[in-house]
């Protein structure tokens, strides 16, 4: 499949809850795995170099190795990064809102920035608004702002990080969250979890018997897929 319509973005799990992706761009082509810190700490205690390492996981990862058998390596590209999800304690205040990445960032995997900005920006322009209709439900309007915003920052983490949605660690605020989604939008969030290895997030925030049965016949896993 990737052969046969090059370029190709690939987005995996890479088995355990790491993942990597293969983004092509203008003139070169984004590619990055995303480890945990003890693998990290284990590469550094041993005598191969962050570098090298990456270069060799690269080569030996399925697929990934043929989308980068004619590729050229650019010196002096590799970059390291710790830590780069965050959020602050408060999201809006007298006279500002924050939205987008400036408020948070979750993780790239399911590629949520823009949805999470739109949300957000929509969501910020009705509290201004109703606020200046009525002054006095100012505070109000701002706590609902970080309610429904906090929901669904705490819905993309659930379903993203490893582990973090599992069933006895999910946060209420996660599975009110979900509940509000549509069936349809429940099932892409199954399916998209399920190709990375997060499923297990999902049905830790879908408590009813119904939204765990989701779109299981109705999208193949990588498995199926023949390249």
């Amino acid at each position: 499949m990737h052969r046969a319509a090059p370029p190709t973005t690939f987005i995996s799990s890479i088995g355990g809850w790491g993942w990597l992706w293969h983004i092509p761009l203008r003139e070169s082509t984004s590619v990055g795995l995303v480890i945990p810190v003890e693998q990290v700490r284990e590469v550094k205690s041993s005598e191969e170099a962050l570098e090298k390492y990456f270069l060799r996981r690269c080569s030996e990862i399925p697929i990934l190795d043929r989308l980068l058998e004619n590729a050229r390596y650019c010196e002096d590209s590799f970059h390291v990064i710790r830590d780069y999800s965050y959020r602050p304690i408060r999201l809006a205040g007298p006279g500002f809102f924050l939205i987008g990445d400036a408020a948070a960032f979750v993780d790239p995997i399911f590629s949520v920035g823009v949805p999470i900005g739109m949300f957000s920006g929509y969501l910020s322009a009705w509290t201004v608004d109703r606020s200046f209709r009525d002054p006095r439900r100012t505070e109000q309007n701002r706590a609902m702002f970080e309610s429904q915003f906090r929901g669904r920052l705490e819905l993309a983490r659930s379903l993203a990080l490893p582990r973090y949605g599992a069933e006895v660690n999910a946060s209420d605020l996660a599975r009110r969250a979900i509940q509000v989604e549509s069936s349809i939008e429940q099932e892409l969030m199954f399916a998209a979890s399920t190709v990375i290895t997060r499923n297990e997030n999902f049905l830790g925030m879908v408590q009813d018997v119904e939204g765990r049965q989701v779109t299981s016949e109705r999208f193949q896993t990588l498995d199926e897929i023949i390249f």
